[in-house]
């Protein structure tokens, strides 16, 4: 079991033998466990109640439950992850165009090819499944070889990154479910993309298809 409570390790000692040995009297927190079916926001007040009619307004305290604490660590580390978001966005554009670059260029390419087989049986229907099948290919591939280099690049955005943002060492555990739902949604993405060109090249008339440039 992990515990978040200190990223540094806790010790307990009795508050009377710390004193002893280090000669302070100093308090800045406390560690308050509570019985199974304690009520966490009632005790939360009541210590509130207490500490102000001790101290009076003029002590600032922050009291949290365990709930309210792991809220804060998980804002923390989603705005130290926001980055990442932008990232996605920008690298799923990036790979829409170039998909549908690659197949409009590949048609191009491959106009006279397409026009034979157009003329002898190839239907409409079949070209695009060809092309949204190479596309399907393509994407999966993608999908398979992102996963490959986001396994060391996570793990060290992980380990390492969260550190130095929040200070808290996290541990890595990779997530093999939602990488292959990744390379599923590349591939997915991939055919998408793919449609367009795909389309275009199936409405192109077989006469058009098989025009030679000198």
């Amino acid at each position: 079991m992990l515990d978040y409570t200190l990223d540094i390790g806790t010790i307990l000692i009795e508050r009377e033998t710390y004193r002893q040995l280090w000669r302070d009297d100093l308090v800045n927190g406390f560690l308050v466990w509570l019985a199974p079916k304690a009520d966490a926001e009632g005790v939360r007040d009541e210590i509130s109640r207490v500490l102000r009619r001790v101290f009076g307004t003029t002590t600032e305290t922050t009291i949290l439950t365990a709930r309210q604490f792991n809220a804060q660590l998980a804002d923390v580390l989603d705005r130290a992850l926001f980055l990442t978001y932008a990232i996605q966005i920008v690298a799923i554009t990036i790979a829409i165009i170039g998909v549908v670059n690659l197949f409009l260029a590949d048609v191009l390419d491959r106009k006279r090819e397409i026009g034979l087989l157009r003329s002898v049986a190839l239907t409409r229907r079949q070209l695009r499944r060809s092309l949204s099948a190479e596309a399907l290919v393509l994407g999966g591939f993608g999908g398979v070889m992102a996963t490959f280099y986001a396994w060391p690049v996570s793990r060290l955005l992980i380990t390492r990154s969260t550190r130095l943002v929040s200070g808290w060492g996290l541990t890595f555990d990779f997530p093999i479910g939602l990488s292959l739902i990744t390379v599923a949604i590349a591939a997915v993405t991939s055919v998408a993309a793919a449609y367009y060109p795909a389309h275009r090249a199936a409405r192109i008339r077989v006469a058009e298809l098989m025009v030679v440039e000198w």
